[in-house]
């Protein structure tokens, strides 16, 4: 009886919670080149982790590197405002001057963090220029060519001893907690910044928007089902164990 219950037991556990996931891309001309990035939210309640993403290949130019990201968050009638920005981290790439490079450590971004009310949602801004931020450094550098070489890249990339080095290549994530978060918040909004003069900035389009994961997870049945699981087994067991009572024993 006691295995009965622990399958019964073990059946209607249930582990792990559902996240919204959404996803903004971007693409266009910043200055005289064009740069792309990528932004992956997940939302589960009171908390958001976000990813960037630098998806130019083989730039020429610091001016292609991801340097800020502003996004908007928006719930009816939640609030949602503040918040705080719990972690963050990336990984360090110094490029030399033949565009080989070198990888460090997993270092906090060193960018900073700042948050706001307005009439559609709150806003959210991380900056790697500001004051307190790690700028011109740690911008987020886009991969090298197929060779693994940046081959492309002008002195404001490959002067190691300039101000730009060392870089941050994405994904760079970043935890939040925000209070009155739930997986019915929208991300209505994601804007990239590049490079490292303010104003160069691209819009996000949302590519994959508002999906939410399975949880990782058996689900428990149903009160009615799960009783008729549970008789069904149980009816076995003994059904079992009167079978055997009644079975002659072999010569």
């Amino acid at each position: 009886m006691h295995k009965v219950v622990l399958c019964l037991t073990l059946a209607a556990a249930s582990i792990g919670s559902a996240a919204t996931i959404y996803t903004y891309d971007a693409a266009g001309s910043v200055g005289t080149n064009t740069a792309s990035a990528e932004a992956v939210f997940s939302i589960v309640p009171g908390q958001l982790t976000l990813t960037l993403s630098d998806t130019t290949s083989n730039p020429t130019d610091v001016g292609q590197n991801v340097s800020d990201f502003a996004f908007t968050l928006a719930a009816l009638g939640i609030n949602v405002n503040g918040g705080t920005l719990s972690s963050s981290s990336g990984q360090l790439r110094t490029v030399a001057s033949n565009g080989t490079f070198t990888d460090g450590a997993f270092v906090p971004s060193g960018w900073a963090f700042t948050t706001a009310s307005s009439g559609n949602g709150s806003q959210y801004y991380l900056n790697d220029l500001g004051d307190g931020a790690a700028g011109p450094a740690h911008t987020i550098i886009g991969k090298p060519d197929s060779g693994n070489v940046y081959s492309n890249a002008n002195a404001s990339i490959t002067n190691t001893t300039g101000p730009h080095n060392p870089f941050l290549i994405g994904p760079v994530s970043f935890t939040f907690d925000i209070p009155g978060l739930t997986t019915n918040t929208t991300v209505s909004l994601a804007q990239f910044s590049f490079g490292t003069t303010s104003g160069v900035t691209l819009n996000g389009s949302c590519t994959d928007c508002s999906i939410t994961t399975p949880p990782q997870a058996i689900t428990a049945p149903e009160p009615f089902s799960f009783g008729l699981t549970g008789l069904g087994l149980i009816g076995i067991y003994y059904a079992g164990n009167a079978i055997r009572r009644r079975s002659p024993r072999q010569s």
